[in-house]
Order: structure tokens, then sequence, then C-alpha cells
């Protein structure tokens, strides 16, 4: 996986990339950027990380929202069971 990341730093570390210096003459105004491959590669590993993170907070998410479906579900089973075996009773002692 690394190979992959340090490929694609080796292509923007070759890429020549041109950037307006001075918006005043848009022809004439023009430098090369060059980028370190230990920029990049800090760049690529913070985006790694911030990639991790939203996943980790999303995992937490869905298993907290799974927790309160599952919750509700037995508060329902149990309201639904107490209140028939209530109904039953009072039906049993009318009868």
């Amino acid at each position: 996986m690394w190979d992959r990341w340090r490929a694609v730093v080796n292509v923007m570390m070759n890429l020549n990339l041109r950037v307006a210096s001075n918006a005043g003459n848009i022809f004439n105004c023009c430098e090369t950027v060059r980028f370190s491959r230990k920029t990049l590669l800090h760049g690529v590993n913070g985006i790694i990380i911030t990639i991790i993170i939203i996943l980790i907070v999303v995992v937490v998410v869905v298993a907290v929202a799974a927790l309160v479906v599952v919750v509700v579900v037995v508060v329902v089973v149990v309201v639904t069971v107490v209140v028939s075996v209530l109904v039953w009773s009072i039906i049993s002692l009318t009868i």
C-alpha cells in the first residue's frame, strides 16, 4: 500500500504546476511550484488519519443507533407483554 502512496508522491513531485504569483498580468505572472517529498507524505498521512477518524466516528454512531433500536424494541416487547397480561387478568376476573 505504501508503494502506491509513494508512486502518487513521485508523480506529484514530477509535475510542474504553474500558479499565478501576481494577479495583475496573467500571462507573465506564473511560476513553477515544487513539492517536497516530506510535505507530500505529511499531507497523505494527514488525509489517511482524517479518513480513519471519520470511519471510527461513523462506526460509533452506527453502533449507538443500533443499540438505541435494540433498547426500543425490548421496551416495546416488555410493554406489550405487560399490557397483554393485565388485559387477560382483567378479562379473567370479569368472567
